[in-house]
């Protein structure tokens, strides 16, 4: 699907972009065509203005006069008003091919004409009873018309494959983001499946294992209806999240700012996940500022907090330490929580906040790939800035700075 819009986009630019190459290129060529006859036609005008007034017979030479003009004048003739000629300047036409233009020049009304197959043009004008007619080669004139359209041919397939390596890049540079939209939906599409067909294959199980012992009390049962419990709570936490996070994109709502107590907020996230954190052995150590007021949302922030001390302890090692800081600067406010476990690989870093990305392509840890995201968004709306750095000696750390004064609304 990808490839076949990409091969659409590009030959719909192509075919805008040979429009326009062709519609260029021959006005060009017409241009040039158009001024070339028009310097042909003021030749033929002077030869008659000399002619006109000059003695009969006339000059036998006009080159030597006219050296340099492009348009060499062939033959000036004075025909009476049987078109025979009356006085000729010198030429180097045979009798057939003069007689044969005569003929033409005489039967045809036009003042201005051509002669293509004699290669010639004329201009003629009355002279009491006769007729003056200047003649000139049109050979400089096709000769530079044919030059110029070459160059301008070879101009035009120049500039369309160039626009046609230009399309081609901008259409891979277009696309690339549809690419990894798509890849990225097909890889969650995979990932939530699967964390979903395990949770349902569980409490398909354990609803059958419970209906084939309707003899037996709830309370001797109750491995079965916990069991039941903890997986349909992964189900709708994975449900909720993606409802979130097509929320926080949507970005309707309109939050109000105010000035909070950021200590507090980060004091009760250590309470709340404090019990989490010690049924898998993971100890909570913090260094809190107390009184640092900020200008956030209590709610939006507290959801964020939730998120990454919720990520700190899914990825820790088994009795490992999470550190937290909160610390004022000037009016910047910094939070860090820093986890010891599996780091993120350099490489996954700028992308660990995409929607669906999971650095952990092995699934040794549940998640969704949904939750930095989610936190990274509702950082975006307070108008906070989330940022992670990680390696296997410092471990993992996620920074959020935020202003400390001045009220706001921000969408």
């Amino acid at each position: 699907m990808l490839k076949k819009l990409k091969i659409k986009f590009i030959l719909t630019n192509m075919f805008l972009v040979g429009v326009v190459v062709v519609a260029t290129f021959s006005a060009l060529c017409l241009l040039i065509y158009a001024n070339e006859e028009a310097k042909l036609t003021n030749r033929l005008a002077e030869d008659i203005a000399i002619m006109t007034n000059s003695p009969i017979p006339f000059r036998p030479q006009l080159r030597d006069e006219l050296e340099g003009i492009s348009y060499q004048t062939e033959l000036v003739i004075l025909l009476d008003k049987d078109g025979n000629i009356i006085a000729a300047t010198e030429h180097d036409i045979d009798k057939n091919t003069l007689s044969d233009a005569i003929a033409i020049i005489l039967e045809n009304k036009y003042e201005r004409g051509n002669l293509h197959d004699l290669k010639l043009s004329f201009l003629r004008q009355e002279k009491g009873n006769n007729t003056i007619v200047s003649l000139v080669s049109r050979e400089h004139l096709e000769a530079r018309v044919y030059e110029s359209t070459s160059q301008c041919a070879i101009a035009a397939i120049v500039a369309f494959f160039l626009f046609l390596f230009i399309s081609a890049r901008l259409a891979n540079m277009a696309i690339a983001p549809v690419e990894k939209a798509w890849e990225q939906q097909k890889q969650f599409l995979a990932d939530a499946s699967h964390d979903l067909k395990t949770p349902l294959t569980v409490i398909l199980a354990n609803n059958n294992i419970i209906s084939s012992h309707k003899e037996e009390t709830v309370e001797s049962q109750m491995k079965w209806i916990e069991s039941t419990s903890e997986e349909a709570g992964r189900m709708s936490d994975l449900v909720n999240k993606m409802l979130e996070l097509a929320k926080s994109e949507a970005a309707r709502e309109e939050l109000k700012l105010g000035e909070s107590s950021i200590s507090e907020l980060v004091e009760n996230s250590i309470l709340q996940f404090e019990v989490v954190a010690f049924e898998k052995g993971v100890t909570i150590e913090s260094e809190i500022d107390p009184y640092i007021i900020g200008i956030t949302h209590r709610a939006t922030f507290s959801k964020i907090l939730e998120i990454l001390f919720d990520n700190a302890i899914k990825y820790s090692n088994e009795n490992g330490k999470i550190f937290v800081t909160l610390s004022q600067t000037s009016k910047i406010i910094i939070f860090t929580i820093t986890n010891h476990g599996e780091h993120i690989k350099e490489e996954d870093i700028p992308y660990i906040f995409e929607r669906f990305y999971r650095s952990n392509k092995e699934r040794k840890v549940g998640g969704h790939g949904l939750g930095l995201s989610l936190a990274k968004k509702k950082c975006d709306m307070i108008g906070a800035k989330l940022s992670v750095m990680s390696d296997e000696l410092n471990g993992t750390t996620f920074t959020i700075s935020m202003r400390s004064k001045r009220r706001s609304k921000i969408r």
